[in-house]
């Protein structure tokens, strides 16, 4: 029950703090700045010794990182552009989107370690 709370705690936090940001700065790149960000924690917490214990595990990395990030938030940012301005750059951001966000928790994860 208690790994039950602290990924809830966790996952609530980071929502409201993605939720914040996106009221305050243009919501397509602030939801990819998130993506890479909460990446690049995961990579951190999958080396750090200190955050090492299941509570950190979920409060961190499935709660915390698990609310804070959103891939449906930049699928549906996606369909919006392709809507609004019609171009290719939608597309090419959102096929970048993976390799990088999987470079960024790599590089975080090798410098950590």
């Amino acid at each position: 029950m208690r790994l039950v709370a602290l990924t809830f705690a966790g996952g609530a936090l980071g929502a409201a703090l993605r939720f914040s940001l996106t009221m305050v700065w243009d919501q397509f790149w602030t939801i990819i700045a998130i993506n890479l960000v909460g990446a690049a924690l995961l990579g951190w917490l999958a080396n750090s010794a200190r955050m090492g214990s299941a509570g950190w595990h979920a409060f961190l990395g499935t709660g915390f990182a698990g609310g804070f990030t959103s891939m449906s938030a930049v699928a549906f940012l996606f369909v919006q552009q392709l809507f609004v301005s019609p171009s290719i750059w939608p597309l090419l951001v959102l096929v970048a989107h993976l390799p990088v966000g999987a470079g960024a928790y790599w590089l975080v994860k090798k410098v950590t370690a």
